[in-house]
């Protein structure tokens, strides 16, 4: 499993789980742990849950990108109550809830699955 998690906080961040601070938008790739590793992170989850790191998970015998692994995505009510998409890393997944479904910042906009702008 590989992930790769960034910094989403303006300043330095220390991520107990790496045993290693982040800068504020730093991004690092982690390729020697598992998804049941990953998923008992709970330091690491709390730090998804309070939108302080953003993650992207790849497998690492294919291309395919998949989210979750039982670590939650920082939700938000409805549009008007989602941050600035510019806000974010490129490619930051989160919860809108009036919309049932994952959202991700194409760094402008916050965009559907399919690609259509929710914002």
């Amino acid at each position: 499993m590989q992930v790769t998690i960034t910094n989403a906080t303006s300043g330095d961040l220390f991520v107990s789980f790496l045993y290693k601070s982040l800068a504020a938008g730093e991004s690092l790739t982690v390729t020697n742990r598992s998804a049941s590793e990953l998923d008992q992170a709970m330091d690491l989850k709390a730090l998804i849950a309070a939108g302080s790191v953003t993650t992207l998970f790849a497998k690492e015998s294919v291309d395919e990108i998949v989210t979750g692994q039982g670590l939650p995505l920082a939700s938000y009510a409805d549009e008007p109550s989602l941050p600035a998409a510019s806000s974010y890393p490129l490619y930051t997944m989160v919860w809108q809830a009036d919309a049932n479904a994952a959202v991700w910042t194409d760094g402008t906009n916050w965009r559907l699955a399919s690609g259509v702008i929710t914002t």
